[in-house]
């Protein structure tokens, strides 16, 4: 059972946010901020996770941020596919501590697991990554935070898809159902994987497949606006509740690929 005094911090956050709030200048940023105070704690239930809430709520927000100001398209996708010098160099990576740090410093080197660190060794060895400038490893599109959590991803997505941006799922396939589906799901775990929870978000959203992206490449996931249809309304709870309750992996990947 997830420790009630949390959900009870949480409401009090809420109702104190609720009093003190004035004329709001960007609305879904806002709607987005009251979600996590509704609902942060839910993922302090998660193996691992932190709930949102104090300065995990300012985290969320700062990398909400950082996506919702782009302009440009946001590569998702196995670390192996998307920390590589080009996709860097092109799109930037989105951080406060940069996953780089782990091979630097050793108090580290803890929060990357063995193929993230053989990733991070393969692009040091390969590239000059380190001379690049650190505001470009800071505020751009390619998720590169040591300090990582779900929750922070979940943010890191949503502010992509409230400033309507395309997102590029790199892998080597032309379509959503080509997808492998060790990919979108972990079946050591019994649940989605990074890329399978983005995805789920996405479809939840109204995002589809737009059928040609970068044959080879990369597939090309847009906002539900681009075919004249109205968006869907998200409900972060909604969304929480059916990721804990996704046990079996062909009801999960089925519901992707005819939703996407």
């Amino acid at each position: 059972m997830f420790p009630k005094y949390v959900k009870k911090l949480t409401q009090q956050s809420l109702k104190n946010y609720s009093t003190q709030s004035t004329i709001l200048n960007d609305t879904k940023r806002e709607a987005y901020k009251i979600d996590l105070l509704k609902y942060g704690y839910i993922y302090g239930k998660a193996k691992g996770q932190k709930p949102v809430i104090g300065k995990e709520l300012d985290r969320n927000l700062k990398f909400y941020d950082i996506t919702r100001a782009l302009e440009l398209p946001i590569p998702i996708g196995p670390s192996k596919n998307v920390w590589l010098w080009d996709v860097l160099q092109n799109f930037g990576g989105a951080s406060e501590k940069p996953f780089l740090l782990a091979l630097e410093d050793s108090r580290f080197s803890k929060y990357v697991d063995t193929t993230e660190l053989a990733t991070l060794k393969q692009l040091l060895a390969k590239t000059n990554v380190k001379k690049m400038a650190p505001e470009h490893l800071e505020t751009g599109a390619v998720m590169f935070e040591l300090m990582w959590n779900l929750a922070i991803n979940d943010s890191f997505i949503r502010g992509g898809v409230d400033s309507r941006q395309d997102f590029t799922i790199a892998a080597p396939v032309n379509t959503v159902s080509m997808l492998d589906p060790r990919i979108l799901w972990d079946e050591k775990e019994k649940r989605p994987t990074v890329l399978g929870r983005e995805l789920f978000q996405l479809s939840m959203q109204g995002y589809y497949d737009i059928a040609h992206g970068y044959p080879g490449h990369s597939i090309v996931l847009s906002p539900p606006e681009t075919r004249n249809i109205e968006p869907p309304k998200f409900d972060l709870e909604e969304y929480l509740d059916r990721l804990e309750h996704s046990t079996d992996q062909d009801k999960f990947i089925d519901e992707l690929k005819k939703t996407l």
